[in-house]
C-alpha cells in the first residue's frame, strides 16, 4: 500500500485496518511478555521489560503503569501501540495532553515516519491469538447449569468469607465504590472513597481533583454522573455501627435497577448473609441464597455475549448467578492449560443425550 500524507487530522478517529491483524493484537502481545524480556528499538538501544503494565480499556494511552529499564535507568509511564508510527499523527497523539507520558512507541510494521519519532520505538509482530471458546452444544454437560450454579455459589461464598472479618465496613466500602468505577475507573472511585473518609465533598472540587476516564459512553453514562449515588452509599453503610440483617430499602430509591443489582449480589447480600453464620441464622442466610440465585440483570455483559452465547440463551446470559459462574469458571479454566479439563464438558458416557 503506497505511503499517503493525510490531508487532516480527523477529530474523532475511525480506524480501518489495511492488514490481518489489529492494534489489540499488538497490545495484547505486549502484555503478555515476560518480566526480564529484552527488545532492541529501531536504534539498538536495548529495552528490559520490568513491569509490561495494564491494558486501558477507556480513552487515552493503550497501556498504562509500565515500567521498563532503559537508557542506563528505570522508566515508568505509559506505552501507545499502532500499526504504524505514522498513526500517532493521525490520531492526534502529538497535540493531546494525554499522551505527554508515553515512555515507549510500539507499532507492527516499519513506517518512512519512524525517523520521527523522539523516544523508544519498538517494532513487535502481534501473535494470533484464539479468542474462542470450544465449548458448542454438543459438547457441553447436561449438567452445566447446575456447574455454573455452584461456581457462582462458590464465588459467593468467598464474598461471605470476606465480610465475616471485623473490617467489614473497610471491606464493603472498597467493594462498592470499585464497583461503582468498574470498566476503567477503579482507582479513581477508590480515590473518591478517600475523599469521603477525608471529609471532601464537594462536586465540582472532586471532579477538578479526578481524572476521570470514559470509554467511549453517552455522557449521562460518564463516572460523574455517579458521584451523588455514591455519595449516599457512603452514608448509608457509614451510620452502621454494627453489622446489617436487612438491605436498607432506600437504596431502591436512589440505585438505578442494574447497578442496584450489582450491588446487592456483590456486596450487601453477601454482607448480610455474613452476619447470618455470625448470628447462626441459619434459615435467614438460605433465605439469602435463594434471593441471590433469583438475581436478573436488564442486560448481560458484552465479553459474555461475545463468547457463550451459542451456547446459553439471553436469558440465561442475564442471570446474576450464571454470570458468577462464568466469570469463576474463566478465572480457573479458561485459558490454555486447563480448557482440556472445562467443568462445563461432557466427560463421562451418562452426560452423553439420550
Amino acid at each position: 500500500m503506497p505511503y499517503l500524507e493525510p490531508v487532516q487530522i480527523p477529530s474523532k478517529s475511525i480506524y480501518i485496518s489495511d492488514t490481518t491483524f489489529f492494534e489489540k493484537e499488538l497490545i495484547r502481545t505486549w502484555i503478555d511478555v515476560k518480566p526480564g524480556t529484552i527488545f532492541k528499538d529501531i536504534n539498538g538501544k536495548s529495552i528490559m521489560v520490568i513491569q509490561t503494565g495494564v491494558a486501558n480499556k477507556n480513552e487515552g494511552p493503550d497501556i498504562h503503569n509500565a515500567v521498563l529499564f532503559a537508557n542506563g535507568q528505570f522508566i515508568s509511564g505509559d506505552i501507545e501501540c499502532h500499526i504504524r508510527t505514522r498513526d500517532w499523527f493521525y490520531h492526534g497523539h502529538d497535540m493531546d495532553i494525554n499522551y505527554e507520558n508515553i515512555i515507549l512507541h510500539i507499532t507492527a510494521i516499519p513506517d518512512k515516519r519512524d525517523s520521527e519519532w523522539d523516544g523508544l520505538l519498538l517494532h513487535l509482530k502481534p501473535k494470533e491469538f484464539n479468542d474462542g471458546c470450544n465449548l458448542t452444544k454438543g459438547n457441553v454437560s447436561q449438567s452445566f447449569l447446575n456447574t455454573l450454579l455452584a461456581l457462582g455459589l462458590d464465588r459467593r461464598s468467598h464474598r461471605v468469607k470476606r465480610y465475616q472479618s471485623n473490617d467489614w465496613k473497610k471491606y464493603v466500602l472498597h467493594d462498592i465504590f470499585k464497583l461503582l468505577g468498574k470498566g476503567g475507573n477503579e482507582e479513581n472511585f477508590l480515590l473518591l472513597l478517600k475523599y469521603f473518609q477525608n471529609g471532601m465533598v464537594e462536586q465540582n472540587l472532586i471532579n477538578q481533583s479526578i481524572n476521570w476516564r470514559h470509554r467511549g459512553i453517552r455522557p449521562n453514562g460518564w463516572p460523574e454522573k455517579r458521584l451523588l449515588i455514591a455519595s449516599q452509599l457512603y452514608r448509608v453503610i457509614q451510620q452502621y455501627r454494627e453489622r446489617p440483617n436487612q438491605i436498607p430499602t432506600i437504596l431502591k430509591t436512589i440505585i438505578p435497577k442494574n447497578l442496584y443489582i450489582e450491588i446487592i449480589g456483590n456486596v450487601l447480600n453477601p454482607l448480610i448473609a455474613a452476619t447470618c453464620i455470625i448470628q447462626r441464622n441459619n434459615e435467614m442466610f438460605q433465605s439469602l441464597s435463594r434471593d441471590w440465585l433469583r438475581l436478573k440483570l436488564g442486560y448481560s455483559y458484552g465479553k459474555m455475549e461475545n463468547k457463550y452465547a451459542h451456547i446459553f440463551p439471553s436469558s440465561q446470559l442475564k442471570t446474576f448467578s450464571i454470570l458468577q459462574g462464568l466469570f469463576e469458571l474463566e478465572k480457573d479454566f479458561c485459558n490454555k492449560n486447563h480448557c482440556i479439563v472445562c467443568p462445563l464438558k461432557r466427560k463421562h458416557r451418562n452426560d452423553t443425550p439420550s
